[in-house]
């Protein structure tokens, strides 16, 4: 991001040439910014000074109570169908190479029952790789010596078994999601971890998906087709659609990416919230510190070839 913002600054000094950033949030306006067009609830305003614009937002810019928000999620009742293992993930000595590249060099992780992992690292350093392991979508996983929920990959326990009790959403899954399904429809398929929806709901189901999706902030959109939401409302879809079964594992990989300064805080307080339930456990993929949630409890940082784990 630093090298990004540089060149962009350069070539503002360098050049004729005009540059127009999108953004969603206050913070990523980088100081060659000169003015902002501000944009809200479908209306554009008049442009403003830069200094200007942070000023007026930051005087506008009231914090909002989530308490009762993260009230109901505490208060949610089990289901009782958890495992009953303490170690949610073993990785022993896992490697994963495609062709003379190695993505993973032997490297040993145990997530325990109720930990929040926070797992950050360069680009290109594994990140994906290892949530492809946890999530059982590596065809490399089977060659591997891993144990999610106490139970060894390969051993006759099915993918689709293990993912009734994993929640996830990512930016590659936002960008493959292409259903123009009714959003509570694209909310209803994480119940059976599909891309479309497959199998019918039952009423009840559906009155969890809503719930979720009001959780999120998107219940009046629940009969909009997915296609047509916006970035960051498919955003806050699929992040109801990862919720939705109460998963045992949350797997989220850049959950608030692309979303504005107040669903940032909504969502980072869902997070809080659903991690102070009793034997949930979180691993979360942020390259910003300030995005994680108050409940992490451990930390992996990823290199090329090397792993610090605490």
């Amino acid at each position: 991001r630093e090298l990004l913002f540089t060149l962009l600054e350069r070539l503002t000094k360098i050049s004729s040439v005009q540059i127009i950033l999108v953004l969603s949030m206050m913070d990523d306006i980088p100081s060659f910014i000169t003015h902002v067009i501000p944009v809200d609830k479908m209306e554009v305003f008049p442009k403003m000074e830069r200094e200007a614009y942070l000023t007026a937002f930051c005087d506008r810019d009231v914090a909002i109570s989530f308490d009762e928000l993260q009230k109901r999620i505490i208060d949610l009742p089990y289901d009782g169908n958890n495992y009953d293992s303490d170690e949610v993930v073993k990785l022993n000595k896992v490697s994963i190479r495609y062709d003379d590249r190695t993505i993973l060099n032997e490297l040993d992780w145990t997530v325990r029952r109720g930990e929040n992992w926070a797992l950050s690292g360069e680009n290109g350093a594994g990140k994906s790789t290892l949530l492809s392991l946890v999530c059982a979508d590596n065809p490399q996983s089977y060659a591997c010596d891993i144990s999610l929920f106490g139970r060894k990959r390969g051993t006759g326990e099915s993918i689709w078994e293990i993912k009734k009790h994993i929640g996830y959403v990512s930016p590659e899954m936002h960008r493959a999601y292409l259903k123009n399904l009714p959003s509570i429809e694209i909310v209803a398929s994480g119940l059976h971890d599909s891309i479309g929806l497959y199998k019918r709901p039952q009423p009840e189901q559906m009155t969890v998906c809503e719930w979720w999706m009001d959780i999120f902030g998107i219940a009046d959109l629940k009969d909009k087709p997915f296609l047509q939401l916006s970035s960051g409302e498919q955003r806050l879809a699929l992040l109801a659609r990862a919720f939705v079964k109460d998963p045992e594992l949350l797997i989220l990989d850049e959950p608030l990416h692309g979303l504005d300064t107040y669903n940032r805080r909504r969502v980072k307080k869902v997070i809080e919230a659903f991690c102070k339930r009793k034997d949930k456990t979180m691993i979360m993929v942020t390259h910003y510190e300030s995005e994680l949630p108050d409940t992490i409890t451990n930390r992996i940082f990823l290199k090329r070839n090397d792993t610090s784990i605490y």
